[in-house]
Order: structure tokens, then sequence, then C-alpha cells
């Protein structure tokens, strides 16, 4: 992987030729940003090992083991190998202390130090931190763990989370496998507008607009127009266009933004003070321009 790393530019360069002869359209942006997401996974994964190894250290000086410099290093490099490393990283702190102490407290202190912390890592630190570091979720990297393992064994696991970032980068650049993007990607950031979306596609119109109406109360009007409700409508069109939606969907999304538009701009209106003034506004023959209208 780190070879790899290093001759990216080359790697870039062949992979771009071989798409243009599948006639598949491949930007160079998605090659340095698959090799970026993997990098930061790399660092992110050292630095959780790194962290792993401290906290070793620390409870082996608690303890009172000698050295316990050297078992911060064993645990920090062992744990680069997924699930048997720490074991055998234990093992070795675990029989100095069965020699060093009486009794088997401290032997099973330290070997219960090395299993509990390593399991705080992989299903709390890692899935988080890591996960969404390189824009995966955190049921992704859980997932791409299992199927990895489960399809190559042990280098499956070393590359699983490397692997289900480049399947994600591909789905955001390849329009044929977006799915990937959709089933791995973060989406956090983006959760106001796909939670409406996904209610509407829901048939539950009533908690789109709740979610739709919190996210004015808290944001302001301009902006549930700007972030909720305008890029559902865009991405109900775009779903429509490639049938991934049937007309019915597209038309509930429709219908449920237009009175939501009305619904919210009442909610700003002022005492009538003085006439009203009349605005006339044409739009193109489209849906979506009315709803822009």
């Amino acid at each position: 992987m780190f070879f790899l790393l290093y001759a990216r530019m080359d790697l870039r360069d062949r992979l771009v030729r071989l798409a243009a002869r599948g006639r598949i359209t491949l930007s160079a942006e998605a090659i340095e940003t698959a090799g970026g997401a993997v990098g930061h996974y790399l660092l992110l994964f050292a630095m959780t090992n790194f962290g792993y190894g401290a906290a070793i250290g620390l409870i082996m000086w608690i303890i009172g083991l000698p050295n316990p410099l050297l078992w911060d290093a064993l645990a920090a490099l062992f744990r680069f190998v997924p699930y048997v490393g720490v074991p055998i990283a234990g093992m070795l702190p675990t029989l100095v202390a069965f020699a060093v102490f009486p009794g088997w407290r401290q032997s099973l202190e330290v070997l219960a130090a090395f299993i509990v912390l390593d399991q705080l890592a992989a299903y709390l630190v890692e899935p988080f931190i890591i996960g969404r570091g390189i824009g995966l979720s955190p049921l992704a990297v859980l997932f791409s763990a299992m199927f990895w393992g489960w399809l190559w064994g042990l280098p499956g696991l070393l590359l699983s989370t490397s692997l289900t970032a480049c399947l994600k980068v591909a789905g955001d650049y390849i329009p044929a496998l977006g799915f990937f993007a959709v089933l791995f990607g973060d989406d956090s950031a983006r959760e106001d507008y796909h939670d409406y979306y996904r209610s509407l596609l829901e048939l539950d119109p009533e908690s789109a607009k709740e979610v739709a109406v919190r996210y004015c109360d808290i944001n302001g009007l301009e902006a549930a127009f700007d972030d909720v409700l305008a890029p559902a409508v865009l991405l109900a069109g775009e779903e429509r266009a490639e049938n991934h939606i049937s007309e019915e969907n597209q038309k509930l999304v429709f219908d449920t933004t237009l009175s939501l538009v009305t619904e919210l701009g009442n909610r700003f209106n002022k005492p009538k003070v003085r006439a009203r003034i009349r605005i006339l506004g044409i739009a193109a023959p489209d849906e979506v321009h009315n709803l822009v209208s």
C-alpha cells in the first residue's frame, strides 16, 4: 500500500488511459481524491495505534511491569496486524507479569488491558474517527472489514478500509457506480435535505415538513430554501431523469415543496399596513422553474 501511494502519479496515468479505452469518463481528480483518502486513512490509523500503544504503556507503568516503553512500542506496532496482532503482542508482557509478580492478578490485568483497549479502539474510535475522516460512514467501515475479510482473509482485513474508500470515490466520480457513494458515504454534513428527501420517498410528507420547519427555525427562511428544499427538488429531477424514482414520487416531492414554500413564507408575513403589492412572475414551462419562481 505504501509503494502504491508512492507511485500514485504513474498509477494515475495508467488508470486514466485504461478508462479512456473503456470509454469511461474518469478525471485525474478522482485518482488524486482516492490517493488522498487512502493516505489520510493510513495517517489516522497510525495515530490510533500510537494512542493505543501510549495507553498500554501507561497501564503497564501503573501495574509496575518492567520496561513499559517496550510494551508501548510493541502494542502500537502489532496492532497494524488486525485481530491476531493484539493477542500476539499481549502474550509476552502477560508471561513477564506471571514471572515477576506472585499470583495471577497482574497477569490477568495485563492481558485484559490489551484486549479491552483494543476493543474500544476498534469499535468506538476507528468507525467514527477514521470513517468520518475519510468520508465513510461508521457502518461502511465495519461492513468492509467483514466483507473483505471473508473474501481475502488477512490481506482483505489489512486492505478493507482502503478498498472501500476507493469504491466510495469511484461512486462520487463515475455515475454508473454512484450507488457506492450512497451506501458508503458519510452524509452527516448533508443530512438535512437527505432526511427531507428520504421522508418523501417513504411517502411521509408530514415528517418531511417537520424537517424543513425545524431547519427553518434554526437557520432561517433563506437557508431552508437553499439547503433543504432546492437540493431535494434538484435531486428528485435528476433521479427521475435516470428513472430511479417513479413519477408519483417526483410529484410528491414537488407538491410538498410547493406547499412548504407558501407555508414557510406565510410565517414571516408582516401585518398589512398598506395596499398589497402584486408581483407577476413568468417561469419557463417546467415544474422546477415554477417552484423557483
